[in-house]
């Protein structure tokens, strides 16, 4: 990257007056709280005993290569928005740049999606709430949203008590959810998987077409480990110990996500999952008595707390890649300004939470649009996919670079992660659930995704060179 001491005022990776506070142990909490994501657990566990058959696939072509790719970017690019800065050295700038959009795009709806589980939680510990008007849950979600919004404006989106607050309760919450798992199978003895043959205990039945187009989804639980470098201005520990906190939150999200998902699946014994409500049904299946209340009470707790946490560092991030597109040129200058006194894109945050408040408010309309907002949640899929297509091919491009062994390791792994990746962006159109029509759930996702795509090649097209830029990159 050669020196960062002395920066040309158009180069994104010149050093900006943000904060330097996040130390490892910070990135490590940071990347945890992000990935493992407790409202994906149902969604994935909901293909059945089949997925682990997509874990283990997943393991060997996208999370081992994903975490070497994050090493090696914590190495190249500490800059802020570092995969966008690796992704456009390697591929070029419209890559780069397309990079940042679509990794900021993807997180205008999936923020509000995280409130609106919140408030589902919440009213399956209240019942009464669920019989009131919606637009009173559209309130409450437009709160949370906006605290997000006003927590990052003041710098606490980052803030070490978040981070270890949020990844604290999601681990507690897995805890829960294997210690619950593993004591169901204990007191009802039988096969682990329902309909194996007897004395067939690991009876795991073989992939169908239903369970493979879930592959996607089983990539993006994953996605979250690669967050760190997106704060990489921010970073105050040096590049090695960076890169290893995110390569133990690798670990422990993987870790997290295929013992969870084996509890959810032995403790259900092939009830369904609710998509909103599953962690809650699980513990209503699985507890008896007077612990089953404060069970419930505890794990919605523990949701809540967790998501909340995801939410605050997803928004960050996302505005982050939101400020960096303005910095390239194409979007309005004042995006790139940072406040004086938090050092945060207050503006950039701004804009992003009145999108995604206008999604929010879209997900709690008539059922026509409530089938729109599925569909954009389909996209996002595929959105927040396509980042890494460019991530993996700089890594093979970064490893043609090196010198044995390091060269095959980085293009043997940039190879496996480039294609699944690109199989699990294909299998996302394969619907997964009823529809009334295949063809306008293809018509829609397509163009959707062209739209999205579309729109930041339009916007990279008109970029120019801003005069703020002197402003944003002064030295702090």
């Amino acid at each position: 990257m050669g020196s960062h001491t002395e920066a040309s005022p158009a180069s994104p990776a010149s050093p900006v007056p943000f904060r330097r506070f996040l130390r490892a142990i910070d990135i490590f909490f940071v990347c945890v709280v992000s990935t493992v994501n407790l409202s994906l657990l149902t969604s994935t566990a909901s293909a059945g005993f089949r997925v682990f058959w997509l874990w283990l696939l997943a393991i060997p072509c996208f999370v081992i290569p994903q975490a070497i790719a994050v090493a090696e970017i914590s190495f190249s690019d500490p800059g802020e928005g570092g995969l966008a800065l690796w992704s456009g050295r390697y591929l070029g700038e419209r890559v780069g740049f397309l990079t940042s959009w679509c990794y900021w795009l993807n997180n205008v709806p999936y923020v509000p999606s995280l409130m609106v589980y919140i408030v589902a939680t919440v009213s399956y510990v209240f019942p009464r709430l669920q019989t009131i008007n919606p637009a009173w849950h559209l309130m409450f979600a437009m709160a949370g949203l906006w605290s997000i919004v006003a927590l990052n404006v003041v710098g606490v989106g980052t803030r070490r008590w978040v981070n270890v607050t949020g990844a604290c309760s999601t681990l507690l919450a897995v805890g829960l959810v294997i210690w619950m798992g593993a004591r169901y199978f204990a007191t009802h003895p039988g096969p682990l998987v329902p309909g194996a043959g007897e004395g067939q205990t690991w009876g795991i039945p073989p992939l169908n077409l239903e369970t493979t187009s879930v592959f996607g989804l089983v990539c993006m639980s994953m996605i979250g480990v690669e967050i760190g470098s997106v704060f990489g201005a921010e970073i105050s520990a040096s590049r090695a110990a960076t890169a290893w906190a995110a390569i133990r939150a690798s670990g422990a999200s993987l870790f997290c996500y295929v013992a969870a998902t084996a509890a959810l699946l032995a403790g259900m014994s092939g009830a369904p999952l609710g998509s909103a409500s599953g962690l809650m049904d699980y513990v209503r299946h699985i507890m008896e008595g007077a612990m089953r209340g404060r069970a419930i009470a505890a794990m919605a707790a523990l949701i809540c707390i967790s998501l909340a946490g995801a939410g605050l560092c997803w928004f960050a991030a996302a505005a982050r890649m939101l400020w960096l597109c303005a910095v390239e040129g194409g979007l309005r200058p004042s995006l790139q300004r940072l406040h004086p006194q938090w050092r945060t894109p207050d503006r950039a945050m701004r804009a992003q939470g009145i999108l995604s408040s206008g999604v929010l408010v879209l997900g709690f309309l008539g059922a026509a649009t409530q089938e729109a907002y599925v569909t954009l949640l389909d996209i996002a899929v595929i959105i927040q996919l396509l980042p890494y297509v460019a991530i993996f091919l700089g890594l093979i491009r970064h490893g043609l670079a090196q010198a044995p062994p390091r060269r095959w390791l980085s293009v043997i792994s940039g190879t496996l992660g480039c294609g699944a990746t690109l199989f699990g962006t294909a299998m996302a159109f394969i619907p997964s659930r009823a529809i009334s029509s295949i063809w306008q759930y293809e018509i829609k996702l397509c163009t959707g995704c062209l739209l999205c795509v579309g729109l930041g090649f339009w916007v990279f097209a008109r970029r120019q060179q801003a005069p703020a830029l002197n402003v944003v990159y002064q030295k702090s």
